[in-house]
């Protein structure tokens, strides 16, 4: 989930600061998705941070996931929520997190050599309370 943006109006409330009407979720891709169309089921309003499903997870045998996330306008992220939905250990919240402004051509590769934006190194999942973190 990616919160907050800038444009010239007031919200007046925190709902106001959610960028899921501003992502063009038609055309999110998630590359090595385990089940099709996942990855654009993911992205949330803050409130709803907490619930564990949707999710979206990765082939075990190839841990990466690589979104391509278009927006509807010119956005600022000021933060975004990881949640790891595992109760039993099963499953993984990722460990670091790259972000590339502009690039409708990231691909794994491109994603490897580039330099990123930004990139955080996430907390370790057993140190997640509730299961989420936001950054």
């Amino acid at each position: 989930m990616c919160d907050a943006h800038d444009h010239d109006h007031d919200h007046g409330d925190d709902l106001g600061l959610s960028l899921l009407p501003y992502i063009d979720l038609a055309r999110v891709v998630c590359y090595n998705e385990e089940v099709n169309g996942s990855g654009q089921k993911v992205f949330k309003i803050h409130e709803e941070r907490l619930t564990a499903t949707p999710s979206v997870t990765s082939p075990e045998d190839d841990p990466e996931l690589l979104f391509y996330i278009p927006f509807t306008e010119t956005v600022t992220v000021k933060h975004f929520s990881i949640r790891n939905g595992s109760t039993n250990g099963d499953t993984a919240a990722p460990r670091r997190v790259k972000i590339f402004t502009n690039r409708d051509d990231i691909d794994f590769e491109t994603a490897r050599e580039l330099p990123a934006h930004q990139e955080t190194i996430l907390v370790e999942p057993e140190h997640i309370v509730d299961g989420t973190v936001d950054y």
